[in-house]
């Protein structure tokens, strides 16, 4: 299990061109940002990406699916379940900040901002921290 689990990061990593693995040069942030994801999200993995190349401290709030209700993309999990995602504590935190459970989802002090969508994310940040 071990070694497909290792196969399938260098596969990803592989089609991705190796993003994430190499450092740029960027202005740290003052305060660290707040990221809400969960590992198995391709568009969280992009936002993970680009904070790993600009060396971004941040805080992770893991996202997991607590229950099958909490399975698919949002318009269709809530259209098929509407119960309020309460399954897991960080699902809990960001429903009640956004009323929504959607990732990736940054939260920037330094510059007032939260943001959904991993494009606006990465623009976000390469305009904010990137050199």
């Amino acid at each position: 299990a071990q070694r497909l689990a290792e196969l399938g990061g260098a596969l990803a990593s592989g089609v991705r061109g190796g993003r994430g693995g190499r450092v740029r040069r960027s202005k740290a942030p003052k305060q660290p940002l707040e990221l809400f994801s969960f590992e198995s999200s391709p568009f969280s993995r992009i936002v993970r990406e680009v904070l790993c190349e600009l060396e971004l401290h941040y805080l992770l709030r893991n996202t997991g699916k607590g229950r099958w209700g909490d399975l698919g993309p949002p318009m269709l999990r809530d259209r098929l379940f509407r119960a309020r995602p309460d399954t897991a504590r960080n699902r809990t935190l960001l429903f009640e900040r956004t009323g929504r459970v959607q990732v990736p989802y940054l939260i920037d002090p330094n510059a007032g901002v939260e943001l959904f969508e991993s494009e606006a994310i990465v623009a976000h940040l390469e305009a904010h921290y990137a050199r």
